[in-house]
């Protein structure tokens, strides 16, 4: 039973460590520092709490990981040295799956807000591509005097221009984040 509460521990770790990436905007590829989706960054904590709650889980479920073996008693007027803790373990480990439930789902909770804020942020480049496009085709394909504009063809061009700037400003973005 030891052995499984060590797993847990384990997973704790790693569920702890991706976490962490995905709320630093150092590591989260341009998504807002703490995953907050607010309009204004001083005002909405995003997942700022609960980064810090998941640190409190990680320490309460590495508490829980140590061994019971330690605390053995000798017992029937000290003639057996070894007794099962199995009980003790047991119940520990009982309160390690609690404690790993509660960060899974604070995961969970994380994981779709980070998605849904690559979703809005895949929305708003197709609306900026779709009104480049429309621009393009208005004031592109005839000039004032209603001859043929030169430019007719540059809409792909611009809206490859559209997907370079939206990747580009996407790390830019982060980097300013950063340098605040």
């Amino acid at each position: 039973m030891e052995n499984t509460r060590l797993a847990v521990a384990s997973i704790r770790k790693l569920m702890f460590a991706q976490f962490s990436e995905l709320v630093n905007d150092f590591y989260n590829n341009g998504l807002p520092s703490n995953l907050s989706g607010g309009r204004s960054p001083s005002l909405d904590y995003g997942f700022k709490g609960a980064e810090i709650a998941m640190t409190a889980y990680c320490s309460e479920l590495q508490f829980l990981a140590n061994p019971v073996t330690n605390h053995v008693q000798s017992v029937e007027q000290h003639n057996q040295d070894v007794n099962s803790l199995g009980l003790i373990s047991l119940r520990k480990m009982a309160e390690a799956i609690d404690v790993l439930k509660l960060m899974s789902s604070t995961y969970l909770v994380a994981l779709c807000q980070a998605i849904d804020l690559r979703h809005l942020e895949e929305n708003l480049r197709m609306t900026v591509k779709s009104a480049m496009s429309q621009v393009a085709k208005r004031v592109l394909t005839v000039g004032v005097n209603g001859e043929l504009h030169p430019a007719r063809f540059c809409e792909k061009d611009l809206l490859r221009v559209v997907d370079l700037k939206y990747k580009s400003s996407s790390s830019m973005f982060g980097s300013l984040r950063r340098a605040r």
